[in-house]
C-alpha cells in the first residue's frame, strides 16, 4: 500500500516586450506506507521509501522570444526538462542521478496559412533514465533528435 501526492503548477509570466516565460513545474511525493502480506519483505524495511521506476519531482520550462511585425512571425525558444532522483528499487538502494536536458526551438509564420517550425531536443544528447520496468531494465530517454515541421493553419 502507498501514499501518492501529486502537485504542481504553472506559472505564464510577460516580463519583457515580445518575451514570453513558461515555467510548469510538478511535485510528486510517493511513499511507501505498508506491504501486502504476501510479501517476505518486512513492512518496517520499506516504509516511508520512495516508489521506485519514476522521478520523485519533475520540471520543464521555456522562454520565448517572439517577433511580431505586421507581416511576419519569428519564435525563438530555449527550454529545459528536468527529473530528479528516480529509484530503482524497492529498498531505494539503486538509483539514476537527476537529469537536466536542454531544448531549442525557431519557428517562422510566413503568412496566416504556414509557419516552419525547427525542434532540437536534447541538445547537448545527455544520456539518461527517468524510469525503469524492474531494477535491471532502466528505460533510456532519446537522445539529441531534430524535428521539422511545416504547419498548416486552418
Amino acid at each position: 500500500m502507498c501514499k501518492i501526492v501529486n502537485s504542481g503548477d504553472r506559472a505564464k509570466i510577460f516580463v519583457i516586450p515580445n518575451v514570453n516565460i513558461f515555467l510548469p513545474f510538478g511535485i510528486r511525493n510517493a511513499k511507501h506506507l505498508e506491504l501486502w502480506k504476501i510479501t517476505s519483505i518486512s513492512k518496517s524495511q520499506l516504509k516511508g521509501n520512495y516508489l521506485a521506476y519514476s522521478p520523485v519531482h519533475t520540471a520543464f520550462g521555456w522562454v520565448f522570444l517572439n517577433n511580431n511585425s505586421a507581416k511576419h512571425f519569428f519564435r525563438l525558444g530555449l527550454g529545459f526538462d528536468y527529473a530528479s532522483k528516480s529509484y530503482a528499487d524497492l529498498a531505494n538502494e539503486m538509483w539514476f542521478d537527476p537529469a537536466f536536458v536542454g531544448n531549442i526551438m525557431a519557428s517562422y509564420r510566413y503568412n496566416k496559412n504556414w509557419t516552419l517550425q525547427l525542434n532540437i531536443d536534447n541538445v547537448f544528447d545527455k544520456r539518461y533514465a527517468k524510469a525503469a520496468e524492474n531494477t535491471i531494465q532502466w528505460l533510456p530517454e532519446p537522445g539529441r533528435n531534430i524535428t521539422v515541421a511545416a504547419i498548416f493553419h486552418l
